[in-house]
């Protein structure tokens, strides 16, 4: 099945990757607004939980499409795909800098190592540790995807799964030195470079579950669903060995068609077809929220709020997202797309901006 027949067929890709990128953002924005205290029980027990959906379906559908860039030559994949990635990464993570510095002075009420975090600025080619290492990690992904190529799938595939399995069974206390001493690029690498192989390797099978009739799909997010239940439940079933691995792969059918079930939501679609603008800029949004908000109170740098204000700071995020998205078409076009100079060749930029392969 053709690239073009595919993407035809496909708005519950643009419907999956809407929904993926809404439970990001709303993540950020209660994580952020946490740091003030805010209680949101359920807020954040909703986004742990979804966070066995988020970030596979996000890889899956980035992995989807990527067959041609993988199939292509060296130059052809950086001048069309990982330029573009790696362009939009070190962009907006120096233009987050100022704003995760004066973000870190409000939440340690200004003690903060300025020296390291320059040094982690300078550092930021090849350490992401921003909001930005998804992009990295996903240029990261054509890369190995590229060495790996002539493996047979299900080694691949097998590989991947022991790295995620691995990853998932490190305790949280090394879990967290890990981070530190790499970066969530490379983390990020670990866990989910498996979904990226699954979206790579596995299209028909998706295309075929995304069409199956409503019984299939409403079976497989109803399986997804009590799996996420018994997590919720039992949070101890995930200290075993793999299980948040084993949870993640059960939930993914689900998600994918859930995906098909919300495919419907226009406004969900539009925004799945532009959630390169809205990732990269809505953590910066976040704090800019934040700082209108303590002015207005004329409270902390850090006011409390409760859920549906997080939920209308998420939609606020979205919405310069899609600003930032029609802004840059006429203007600035580099917040977006790599320069000719980077590419080594024809300028690229996906229509509408899209983080899909």
């Amino acid at each position: 099945m053709g690239d073009e027949a595919v993407k035809t067929r496909m708005a519950w890709a643009d419907a999956g990757r809407g929904l993926a990128i809404t439970l990001v953002v709303l993540l950020h924005a209660q994580e952020f607004f946490s740091t003030a205290g805010n209680e949101m029980p359920a807020l954040a027990q909703f986004n742990e939980t979804a966070h066995y959906i988020r970030m596979p379906l996000f890889f899956v559908l980035s992995g989807l499409f990527a067959q041609k860039w993988i199939a292509a030559s060296w130059s052809r994949l950086w001048s069309g795909k990982i330029s573009l990635l790696y362009w939009v990464y070190l962009v907006w993570s120096f233009i987050g800098v100022p704003f995760a510095l004066w973000i870190r002075a409000q939440l340690s009420k200004g003690q903060i190592d300025v020296s390291s975090e320059l040094w982690a600025a300078v550092l930021l080619p090849v350490r992401p540790t921003t909001m930005m290492w998804f992009v990295w990690t996903l240029s990261l992904f054509f890369v190995v995807a590229k060495v790996i190529r002539l493996l047979p799938p299900a080694v691949q595939l097998g590989g991947a799964a022991l790295l995620a399995v691995a990853y998932s069974s490190i305790p949280d206390d090394l879990l967290a030195t890990l981070h530190r001493t790499t970066a969530f690029g490379y983390t990020g690498f670990l866990a989910y470079f498996f979904f990226f192989l699954v979206g790579l390797h596995g299209r028909d099978l998706i295309v075929r579950l995304a069409h199956a009739p409503m019984l299939a799909r409403g079976s497989a997010a109803a399986i997804a669903a009590c799996a996420l239940t018994l997590e919720a439940a039992i949070p101890s079933f995930t200290d075993h060995a793999g299980a948040s691995f084993m949870i993640r792969c059960v939930a993914l059918p689900g998600a994918i068609a859930l995906s098909t079930f919300v495919a419907r939501l226009t406004p969900l679609t539009y925004i799945g077809s532009r959630t390169l603008p809205i990732y990269v800029s809505h953590g910066i949004t976040i704090g800019l929220v934040a700082g209108a908000a303590s002015l207005i109170t004329a409270g902390p740098a850090l006011p409390r709020l409760d859920a549906p204000a997080v939920v209308v700071c998420a939609v606020v995020c979205i919405a310069v997202g899609l600003g930032l998205e029609q802004l840059t078409k006429t203007r600035l076009t580099w917040l977006l797309a790599q320069p000719r100079w980077f590419a080594h060749g024809p300028a690229r930029r996906s229509q509408p901006a899209s983080m899909l392969g």
